[in-house]
């Protein structure tokens, strides 16, 4: 969880490097949350984690962050 404590769960310590301007710039939470839903696999992402996945942007990241 970095070494000076930045990030107090596995899912925060994974947002750091889609979110950071100096990584992957994804534009936060809920930009990357509109790009998942916008995927082709979208419909598999329902069928594994339900059709409520995308009322949070923050879970349906973290989901997709934790699974394989």
């Amino acid at each position: 969880m970095f070494w000076d404590g930045r990030a107090d769960t596995l899912q925060q310590q994974a947002m750091f490097p889609l979110t950071s301007p100096f990584e992957m710039d994804g534009g936060g939470v809920q930009v990357i949350a509109a790009k998942l839903q916008a995927a082709p696999y979208v419909g598999t992402l329902k069928q594994l984690f339900g059709d409520a996945l995308f009322s949070d942007p923050s879970i349906a990241v973290a989901r997709y962050q934790i699974e394989d």
